[in-house]
Parts: C-alpha cells; sequence; structure tokens
C-alpha cells in the first residue's frame, strides 16, 4: 500500500509541474502521436479540442478530460488521472475505445531527461 501512496504522490507532484492549459498542449500532441496516420480533419481537430472538464481534490487537479468534437461519432477522448494518461476513439453514440495508455511513471521518467542524458 506504501507504494501506491508514493506512486501517487509522485504523480501528483508531475501534474502540478504543469498548468492546465500546458498538460491540454501536451494531451492533445500525445493523442496526434498515439494515432497510426492522422488525417488532416483528425489533426486539426485534436488541435481545435476545447470541450475539456477538470477534477480537483483539496485545490489540486486529480483529472483531466479533453475531447474533440467535431469527427461525427469518431471523436477522441484524452486523459489524464493520478496515474495514465488514456487516449480513447470514440465508437457509436457515447461509447469510447481506449486507443492507448501511457503510465505516468513512463511520462515522469521520459520528462525527467533519462534521454537528455543525465
Amino acid at each position: 500500500m506504501r507504494n501506491l501512496e508514493e506512486k501517487i504522490k509522485n504523480n501528483e507532484d508531475l501534474i502540478r509541474k504543469y498548468t492546465l492549459d500546458q498538460w491540454i498542449a501536451l494531451l492533445k500532441h500525445i493523442c496526434i502521436s498515439c494515432i497510426k496516420r492522422p488525417s488532416e480533419k483528425e489533426t486539426e481537430a485534436i488541435m481545435r479540442a476545447d470541450s475539456y472538464k477538470v477534477e480537483y481534490e483539496e485545490g489540486k487537479i486529480i483529472k483531466i478530460e479533453l475531447y474533440t468534437n467535431n469527427l461525427c461519432w469518431e471523436d477522441f477522448k484524452m486523459e489524464l488521472n493520478i496515474l495514465n494518461i488514456v487516449i480513447s476513439r470514440q465508437k457509436g453514440h457515447s461509447t469510447f475505445e481506449q486507443v492507448t495508455f501511457i503510465p505516468l511513471e513512463v511520462f515522469k521518467i521520459l520528462n525527467d531527461g533519462i534521454f537528455k542524458g543525465k
């Protein structure tokens, strides 16, 4: 249980490292990079996405959901939560199917500069 508490604390610190606007921009770029061959229409819809929901706990962001809304039943949902970044694609009226997820620990490793020669 202690490991989970530490993981959540570390993830909270990572989430606080960026502003809401920075996370939204990151989620958009992550979504585009997770699509095999994004069309120009998909890329444009993702970059223009401005429909989002934010959840806070004790004044801290714990979840961000960002949606595209003009791909006619094939929209994207980009989600940052306390454990993962999840990218999903709409299938039908209200069902979203997960495209990929990235554990925040992986994002943290990349963010901390493992590939920057540190």
